[in-house]
């Protein structure tokens, strides 16, 4: 029974509340209904003051305030139930009774009240979200980010001015290896006693990149080559060396042509492409190194068909069978 009555006593109280709130809201209504007499809309939307007020603050109080959010929430829930009160007894007092006297100054409080709510009202609703915890948390961390950035620019600075002198000595040694590498000059190690050898702006580490780019695009030539090579001449048993072999005849350039399958210009262009042209040594290494010259052809000799190449005229080519290719 206990059970039964306590229930029974929630309901009781939740009716009460409603009609309470209800009878309010239509005492509030049609004393709004006084103060905006030919707009209905007005008299609507002004309730969102008082019944719509009081119920939201107080929603506001209990389910969505933290720290200095409560006591704004508190005070305008007592403000709003204050115009509620106001208004229903305006409404009682101008509803026609005839045992109190109306007077003019209730007016003036209706009208004024409703002023101090609607400013109230809004104010304390930029209040509320201006003091939001998580909005001071981002302001103060945005505070100490700003304090943080500065502090490292006024050390950087610090920094910078105590090297600036050997940041200053580290660019002239990058603007000179610069010029040497432009001049194709060899970048000396020490000019007036400043250092250039600096292997982290030693801009000859980027002429290595290039070089080996072209290397790359040397290796892709060759690749072309070999393959061409075979489609023209397919595996086939490999001729057996004789006992006694005949001395090795003297290559010439247009053996060397007919080997690499090309003419003059065309072997002139390729070669001066990935910088072969002024660097027979190195152009002997790569093609001593997939197998287009012979194993017995010294150093000596190919310089002089690659000097020979680069002096004779420009439509000189040739296929020699002087040329003899390389022994499996």
């Amino acid at each position: 029974m206990k059970q039964v009555f306590s229930g029974a006593g929630h309901i009781v109280l939740a009716i009460f509340t409603v009609a309470i709130i209800v009878f309010m809201a239509i005492m509030n209504y049609q004393t709004l209904g006084r103060v905006f007499p030919d707009d209905p809309s007005q008299q609507l939307w002004g309730m969102v003051l008082f019944t719509g007020g009081t119920l939201c603050w107080f929603t506001i109080f209990l389910l969505a305030s933290r720290g200095f959010q409560r006591p704004i929430a508190l005070v305008m829930f007592f403000l709003s139930l204050g115009g509620e009160v106001l208004y229903s007894a305006a409404d009682v007092i101008m509803g026609g009774q005839k045992w109190i006297e109306q007077t003019p100054a209730l007016g003036t409080y209706v009208i004024y009240s409703f002023i101090f709510l609607t400013f109230a009202h809004g104010l304390a609703l930029y209040i509320h979200f201006f003091v939001k915890p998580e909005v001071w948390a981002s302001v103060d961390l945005e505070a100490i980010e700003d304090s943080v950035k500065k502090m490292a620019q006024e050390r950087a600075a610090e920094l910078i001015n105590l090297r600036i002198e050997p940041m200053a000595d580290q660019l002239a040694a990058r603007v000179t290896n610069s010029v040497y590498a432009n001049l194709r000059l060899p970048v000396p190690d020490v000019i007036d006693g400043v250092v250039l050898q600096d292997d982290t702006n030693d801009l000859r580490q980027a002429q290595a990149a290039t070089d080996d780019a072209k290397k790359a695009g040397w290796f892709d030539w060759l690749f072309a080559w070999k393959t061409k090579q075979s489609q023209q001449d397919p595996a086939a048993t490999p001729t057996p060396v004789p006992a006694n072999p005949p001395p090795p005849p003297s290559y010439t350039l247009e053996g060397l042509l007919s080997r690499l399958g090309m003419g003059a210009a065309e072997a002139r262009a390729q070669l001066t492409r990935f910088g072969l042209d002024k660097d027979p040594d190195r152009c002997f290494d790569l093609m001593n190194q997939y197998g287009i010259l012979p194993n017995d052809m010294d150093r000596v000799a190919f310089s002089r068909l690659h000097l020979e190449l680069f002096t004779q005229a420009e439509g000189a080519s040739g296929a020699g069978a002087n040329f003899r290719p390389q022994t499996a």
